[in-house]
């Protein structure tokens, strides 16, 4: 699809777009609350910058607090999350879906992932999970500041996206 005014890159824009980026920026968060309490001066770091997405995820896999595969994971969601962020006419491939669904199939650790099609309500799931899964490493890890032991986006919430969602994937 051809974007070309405001009401189309915007106000009809893909649902899973505003999905991704505020669950990138949820995944940023915890990352940093790991680090908080792994580091022995977290303020060194965060003290007066922002570290990008990528070296959080490398610090903490560096830290123990994260898996190599897990990291990988995270690094697919970094990317799309990019891409969605710096291109106003991006639409996901359905290639870079199912990137993401095989990394997260393909972890040590088994995680959950549906068998459905691969789409971007799959993808929406899968973020879910993701978010739910370094929550629990996050407050395993002592972390504080993340809220209640229940998932900050309901688990229901891709089927809504979905049931909202003008189409399946591109």
């Amino acid at each position: 699809m051809n974007k070309t005014n405001f009401r189309e890159a915007v106000v009809d824009a893909n649902p899973i777009i505003p999905y991704l980026i505020s669950t990138h920026l949820w995944l940023e968060y915890l990352l940093i609350c790991c680090l908080e309490v792994v580091l022995p001066n977290p303020e060194v770091i965060f003290g007066s910058r922002n570290p990008p997405f990528r070296l959080l995820v490398d610090l903490c896999e560096a830290h123990r607090v994260l898996s190599a595969d897990f990291a990988n994971v995270l690094g697919k969601v970094n990317a799309l999350r990019n891409k969605f962020a710096h291109r106003a006419m991006f639409e996901p491939k359905l290639e870079e879906i199912k990137g993401l669904i095989k990394a997260l199939r393909e972890m040590e650790d088994p995680f959950l992932v549906s068998s459905a099609l691969t789409d971007e309500h799959e993808m929406a799931i899968a973020l879910t999970a993701i978010s739910r899964y370094l929550e629990e490493i996050a407050r395993d890890l002592g972390a504080e500041n993340i809220g209640a032991a229940n998932h900050p986006l309901p688990f229901d919430t891709p089927l809504r996206y979905a049931q909202g969602c003008s189409g399946g994937g591109t």
